[in-house]
C-alpha cells in the first residue's frame, strides 16, 4: 500500500508543497534584497560544513524546517555573491532575477532540448537568441549557434568543428593549434581531452600589451610547415581574463585566410560587449572569424550555466557533431540540436535569456554593458590619481590592473604586499578583490560589469584598499 504522503511517487501534499515553495521563494527574495548589504564573502563554517558531509543522505525524511535551516544558514552561507554589487574579482556572474525565473520554468517543464520531435519551442527559442546574438557580432546569414554549459565546453566544440573541417575523417595527428600565454586555460584542456600532443599545441608569448603577437605567429606557422606540420587552428581572444586584452583580429584573420587555417575567436568574456557602441569599437574584425565563443552567464547577466557557440558556416557544426542510432531514428530529417554539438540531452538554456529579453529589452542590455566600461575607465582614472600606486594596464573591456607600491623596492616585495591587501580586502567582506600575474608581478585586478555596481562602490574600495595597503607598509620593520 502506498504512503498516505505519496512520497513512493515522490509527490507532496497540495499544503506542504505550497510551504516549502513559499519558504524557497522566501530566501529568493530575500538574497536578491539584501545583496547591497550583505558581505560580499564570509568565511564560510568548516566545521558545520564538515558535518553535512558526514551525515550524507538520509533514508528517511528530514523535518522541512530542520532541512531549511541548513540550506540557510550552512550551504548557501558559504558562498561567495557573485551577484553582489562590490565582487569585482575574476568574472562575475550578475544575473538577473527573471533571467532567475525563467530557469525555474524550464526546470518545472523539463523539456528535452535536443531534438525538434520533444521539444520544438525550446529548440525555436534557442535558435531566436542564437541567430540574434550572430547578427549582434555582425557574423553573416548562415551563421549556426549552440547553446553549452560553459565557454570551455564552446571552445572545445569549436576544435573539434575546427579539427573536422580540416581534416574530415583524415591524419590530424600533424596539425598544429595557435594561441598566447594569455589564452584561457580551457584551450590547453580541451586540446588534452581532444587528444592532441604537446608538440601540436604552440603557446606564443604575448607582446607587451598582452596580446598574441602577429609577426612571432606567422613565423611559427611558417617553420611548422616547413617541417611537415598542418597548422590548422588559430584561437585568438576577444577580452582575456587577465587584462581584457583584444587580440588583433583583422590581422589574424589576413593570415589564416592566407594559410587556409580556422580563426577561431575566444570572445567567452569580451564578446557579447559587441552589442554597445564603445564595446564594439573595441572588438574591431570579431565578424571574420569562423567561430566565436560568447557566455551569456558573463556579460549578459545569465545565470549558471549559459555559453554560446556561434559558427560561420552552421553546416561545418553537423559536419563535426551528426551521428545516428536506430533508437533516434524516429526523429531523423528534422532539426535537432543534438546534431549540432557534443550534447545529446540538453536542458532548455535559452529561456532565461529569451525571456530576460523580452522583459527588459536588448536596449537595457546595451546600456548596462556600456555601464561596465565605464565603470573600468572610472577606476582607470581614479587609480592614476592615487598616490602609491601604480596602474599596470588600462580599461579594457571592463577590465583593469593596477597595484601598490608605496615607498617599496623590488617587485618581490611589491608582490607580497598586494597579495596582502587582497587578503585583507577578502577579510573585510566589502569588496571582492584578488591578484593576479602579469610578467611576474602580483597586481590587484577589476572586473567592473556588474550592473549594480555604482562609482560609489568603486571609490569606496579603491579606497579602502589604499588604506590596507598603508596599514600593511606601516606595520612593516624599517
Amino acid at each position: 500500500m502506498s504512503g498516505e504522503n505519496g512520497s513512493d511517487a515522490l509527490e507532496l501534499g497540495e499544503q506542504e508543497l505550497a510551504r516549502i515553495t513559499s519558504d524557497i521563494l522566501s530566501l529568493c527574495d530575500q538574497h536578491r534584497s539584501s545583496l547591497r548589504t550583505v558581505p560580499v564573502w564570509t568565511k564560510p563554517d568548516g566545521s558545520a560544513l564538515d558535518l553535512l558531509l558526514q551525515l550524507g543522505i538520509p533514508e528517511t525524511p528530514v523535518a522541512w524546517e530542520q532541512t531549511r535551516e541548513t540550506l540557510q544558514r550552512i550551504i548557501l552561507a558559504s558562498e561567495a555573491h557573485l551577484a553582489h554589487p562590490r565582487f569585482l574579482a575574476f568574472v562575475p556572474s550578475p544575473n538577473n532575477a527573471v533571467s532567475s525565473l525563467a530557469e525555474l520554468l524550464a526546470s518545472v517543464y523539463n523539456p528535452f532540448a535536443g531534438s525538434w520531435l520533444e521539444g520544438s519551442g525550446a529548440q525555436t527559442v534557442e535558435r531566436v537568441v542564437t541567430e540574434w546574438l550572430a547578427s549582434e557580432l555582425g557574423l553573416p546569414a548562415g551563421t549556426g549557434g549552440i547553446l553549452l554549459s560553459g565557454g570551455s565546453i564552446s571552445n572545445l566544440t569549436a576544435l573539434v568543428t575546427a579539427r573536422q573541417a580540416q581534416f574530415g575523417t583524415g591524419d590530424w595527428r600533424r596539425g598544429t593549434v595557435y594561441f598566447s600565454d594569455q589564452a584561457h586555460s580551457s584551450i590547453v584542456r580541451a586540446m588534452r581531452i581532444l587528444g592532441f600532443c604537446a608538440d601540436q599545441i604552440r603557446v606564443i608569448s604575448a607582446d607587451g600589451d598582452f596580446r598574441l603577437p602577429v609577426a612571432a605567429l606567422h613565423s611559427a606557422m611558417k617553420a611548422d610547415k616547413a617541417l611537415g606540420g598542418v597548422p590548422f587552428c588559430v584561437v585568438a581572444t576577444a577580452g582575456t581574463t587577465n587584462t581584457g586584452a583584444v587580440d588583433s583580429l583583422p590581422d589574424l584573420s589576413r593570415i589564416c585566410q592566407e594559410e587556409r587555417v580556422w580563426l577561431h575567436v575566444d570572445g567567452a568574456y569580451g564578446g557579447a560587449a559587441a552589442l554597445c557602441p564603445e564595446g564594439r569599437a573595441g572588438l574591431p574584425g570579431l565578424s571574420l572569424a569562423d567561430s566565436v565563443t560568447l557566455d551569456p552567464h558573463k556579460w549578459l547577466f545569465q545565470p549558471y550555466a549559459c555559453s554560446c557557440l556561434l559558427v560561420r558556416d552552421a553546416n561545418q557544426l553537423r559536419r563535426a557533431f551528426q551521428t545516428g542510432a536506430e533508437y533516434l531514428e524516429e526523429a531523423e530529417g528534422d532539426w535537432n540540436l543534438w546534431d549540432y554539438g557534443p550534447e545529446l540531452t540538453r536542458p532548455f538554456r535559452g529561456l532565461k535569456l529569451w525571456l530576460s529579453l523580452q522583459v527588459f529589452g536588448a536596449d537595457a542590455f546595451r546600456r548596462a554593458i556600456s555601464k561596465g566600461i565605464r565603470l573600468a575607465q572610472l577606476a582607470e582614472s581614479l587609480v592614476r590619481e592615487m598616490r602609491g600606486w601604480q596602474l599596470m594596464t588600462p580599461a579594457s573591456l571592463g577590465i583593469m590592473t593596477f597595484r601598490f607600491v608605496g615607498r617599496v623596492q623590488g617587485d618581490a616585495a611589491l608582490n607580497k604586499i598586494n597579495e596582502a591587501i587582497a587578503e585583507r580586502c577578502l577579510a573585510d567582506g566589502f569588496a571582492f578583490v584578488v591578484t593576479t600575474k602579469l610578467a611576474g608581478r602580483t597586481v590587484l585586478r577589476f572586473c567592473t560589469i556588474n550592473p549594480r555596481t555604482t562609482e560609489a562602490d568603486i571609490e569606496e574600495t579603491l579606497s579602502r584598499l589604499d588604506r590596507f595597503g598603508q596599514e600593511i607598509i606601516a606595520r612593516q620593520p624599517t
